[in-house]
């Protein structure tokens, strides 16, 4: 399951517990975005991203994959299936972009601008007014009735989820923005041969309106609107269930970080960490930061419950930790 730019794997955790009822959800951080490190090549494009992708399933030990993509999720995904064929199943993607050459111009820099840290927290305030306009508004940056969406929103707790994905990718928000910005028609020809896809856009997707843009499609690719959100998750997932099950397999796991299941008086849920396994010391961060921030070779380090990417305390956190 690949996440939309400039979000993270985290948008997806409702949908993977709908999902997880019928088979095993993955769904990795692609390169610059939630906890994955960006690509080290300065010249980023999707076929970048793309190739990311494989590499990591090469890592997992995936044989095959049944992806679902949204929006530049499913760009990516369309790219590596062109490229690397006999690696998938099926793909269920939600919206697929194909720009005009007006679009392009009027929102390609002007739609991802820098936003360094300034000293007094001025960025914060343009992050948070700059997602919330683009609850309302395609592209964000006109505010006016044309250009106002019809499924908006101003829910802060959205808006809050999505601010801190951007502050986790820094900048190169841009440049993974970018590519998907600057990607274009990468659909196979009608005459190839290739596992079958389905395209939905549902009403108020700013991207319905390019499945007429879609052009010839191969044989066993569908294209096609629906009303909601709710039938674009059903109707993808009818897709995967119908074309989609691979045999069971399992991952490989890293060995430098993961999740441990612990259940200890009130708490009950994942710890975090990261390190060396067998090491001998463990660190501990100090109240409001994360493991992540602590530098150390030969050590175990944990994020505290509410910390990082551990669970939180279900009630208030305990006085005696």
């Amino acid at each position: 399951m690949v996440h939309q730019s400039p979000r993270s794997s985290a948008e997806y955790e409702p949908l993977m517990r709908e999902w997880g009822h019928h088979f095993t959800c993955i769904a990795p951080d692609t390169p610059g975005f939630g906890q994955s490190d960006p690509l080290p090549n300065p010249a980023r494009e999707i076929e970048d991203f793309a190739h990311a992708l494989i590499d990591f399933c090469e890592a997992a030990g995936f044989p095959q994959i049944a992806g679902y993509g949204f929006h530049s999720g499913g760009i990516i995904l369309v790219t590596a299936l062109k490229r690397h064929m006999h690696r998938f199943k099926a793909l269920a993607i939600g919206g697929y972009a194909i720009w005009n050459e007006e679009e392009r111009v009027k929102i390609g820099p002007p739609y991802i601008p820098p936003n360094p840290p300034k000293p007094f927290g001025e960025h914060l305030m343009w992050l948070w007014n700059r997602l919330l306009e683009q609850s309302w508004y395609f592209p964000w940056f006109e505010p006016n009735d044309a250009t106002r969406m019809p499924r908006a929103h101003d829910d802060p707790q959205r808006v809050h989820e999505m601010v801190l994905e951007m502050l986790d990718s820094g900048d190169f928000y841009r440049l993974g923005y970018g590519a998907v910005l600057r990607g274009r028609r990468d659909i196979p020809s009608p005459e190839t041969v290739t596992p079958p896809v389905l395209i939905t856009a549902y009403t108020g997707d700013p991207l319905k309106g390019h499945l007429e843009r879609l052009g010839d499609l191969p044989h066993g690719w569908t294209a096609q609107g629906v009303e909601t959100p709710q039938e674009h998750w059903d109707a993808s997932l009818s897709h995967l269930l119908k074309h989609a099950l691979c045999e069971a397999f399992t991952p490989q796991e890293d060995l430098d970080a993961g999740f441990l299941p612990v259940r200890t008086g009130d708490f009950d849920g994942l710890i975090h960490w990261r390190g060396s396994q067998g090491a001998k010391r463990l660190l501990l961060h100090g109240p409001g930061r994360e493991a992540e921030l602590l530098d150390a070779t030969d050590a175990i380090m944990i994020d505290l419950p509410g910390h990082g990417l551990s669970t939180r305390w279900p009630e208030d956190a305990p006085q005696d930790w």
